[in-house]
């Protein structure tokens, strides 16, 4: 596999590499170009799932430990699902009240859609639901155009059609209708007092009845994509399991019910259900998912609980099962670190210029022999991701930019793979 650095303009290879070397991670920009050792599970995954052929009911568990690739695999995944022209939602579940209020999950939801159009440029609106309006009347507006119809008689009607649609809380529908109409006029007061009103942002609601228009709110929000011609919603939930950070026994079932009714209620495997994958460390399962047996049931794959039993399985095979460890996917492999570690070389050169890419790529090798050799916690690139980075921003200016020795390649792994143990401590 080659890393292809089109469209890569210096400010995000900048904003890619400071986050290389402090953290040994990607931005969400750089992770489309590094997605070594998930192209394969990618392109399987895309055709089962996403896309007007997309079929089959989809709600994953992705799992591993802090550093192992979770969030890249998301970001990747959430690319390919925009490219696909589904709307996507990428949340992390503390910051988004998962398992506090299914009402307040909502809001969130509908305030981070993404549309297809956030991959070509970047956002220029206070919110994305705005951006998302105005793509779903731009994209009605050319359906028009290519059937020989008029746009301006027939988008007001299109946009009013939307009052008698089945969405709940009721005011939902016409909140929505009003949103499209501020769109097709070009009204942004108008478009932000709609999502105002679409997002429920004065409502005041108990505890019980945010559950249960929590829940119709959920139910509806599923309908929207459809609704707005674009493809059903591809929900991506990071970082689980700090949901329940510290929380008690009653917030951990209150999460893990609510996870059970986003797979029940907004996974249903039709035409117009939505595609969700959850994150967690692999610590959260079994610990907490195993305590609630109709979710484990939901969740599990039996017999293929461990990830000895697991690693012989391809991808094909893979994207089958309802659970995946990130390290099924990228394994370690002397050729993989080695395409990374190329990778990471170009991105370096874009972002900092004067790297002698023929010395760093020597470099690339020898870190890829430490990282894949046995000694090593197996399957975590985050220590080499770092180590590559912080070893030729060192070098940059320097005439003497030259290949580490052995004893130096790995004095700077393992001096990364200390500072990330201790950032997870702090």
């Amino acid at each position: 596999m080659t890393i292809e650095m089109q469209n890569l303009d210096r400010n995000t290879a900048r904003d890619a590499w400071g986050k290389f070397c402090e953290k040994g991670t990607a931005t969400r920009q750089a992770a489309r170009l590094l997605h070594v050792g998930l192209q394969d599970y990618l392109d399987i995954f895309a055709r089962k799932y996403l896309g007007a052929e997309g079929t089959g009911e989809s709600c994953k568990l992705v799992l591993g430990s802090n550093g192992e690739g979770k969030t890249h695999l998301l970001y990747c995944l959430r690319e390919r699902a925009l490219q696909s022209g589904h709307l996507v939602a990428m949340v992390e579940a503390k910051s988004v009240g998962a398992g506090m209020s299914p009402f307040i999950f909502g809001q969130e939801l509908l305030l981070r859609l993404e549309s297809p159009g956030s991959l070509v440029s970047p956002l220029d609106d206070e919110n994305n639901l705005i951006r998302v309006l105005r793509e779903s009347v731009e994209r009605k507006r050319e359906v028009l155009l290519s059937e020989g119809l008029d746009p301006d008689d027939l988008l007001p009607e299109w946009a009013d059609a939307m009052r008698t649609k089945n969405l709940l809380p009721m005011e939902l529908a016409s909140a929505l209708a009003d949103g499209l109409r501020a769109a097709v006029r070009r009204d942004v007061e108008g478009l932000l007092d709609a999502v105002r009103r679409m997002t429920f942002e004065k409502v005041k609601l108990s505890k019980d009845q945010q559950q249960v228009q929590g829940a119709n709110l959920l139910k509806s929000i599923v309908l929207i994509p459809r609704l707005l011609g674009f493809l059903p919603l591809v929900l991506l939930i990071d970082e689980a399991e700090m949901a329940v950070e510290k929380a008690g026994s009653n917030r951990r079932r209150a999460f893990l019910g609510f996870l059970r009714f986003v797979n029940d209620h907004m996974v249903r495997g039709d035409g117009s259900s939505s595609v969700v994958v959850i994150a967690c460390t692999d610590d959260f399962w079994p610990g907490q998912f195993a305590e609630y047996t109709a979710l484990k049931g939901r969740l599990s794959d039996p017999g293929y609980d461990s990830i000895e039993s697991r690693l012989s399985l391809t991808h094909k095979a893979l994207v089958n099962k309802n659970k995946l460890w990130v390290r099924e996917t990228f394994r370690g492999r002397m050729e993989d670190y080695v395409t990374l570690g190329e990778g990471l070389v170009r991105i370096g050169s874009k972002a900092l210029g004067g790297v002698d890419e023929g010395v760093q790529r020597c470099n690339v090798e020898i870190l890829g022999r430490i990282a894949s050799s046995s000694e090593v916690a197996p399957f975590i690139k985050r220590p080499f991701v770092k180590a590559l980075a912080q070893l030729i921003q060192d070098q940059v200016g320097d005439d003497a930019q030259r290949i580490l020795t052995e004893n130096e390649a790995r004095s700077k792994f393992d001096l990364a793979a200390k500072e990330i143990v201790e950032e997870g401590e702090d």
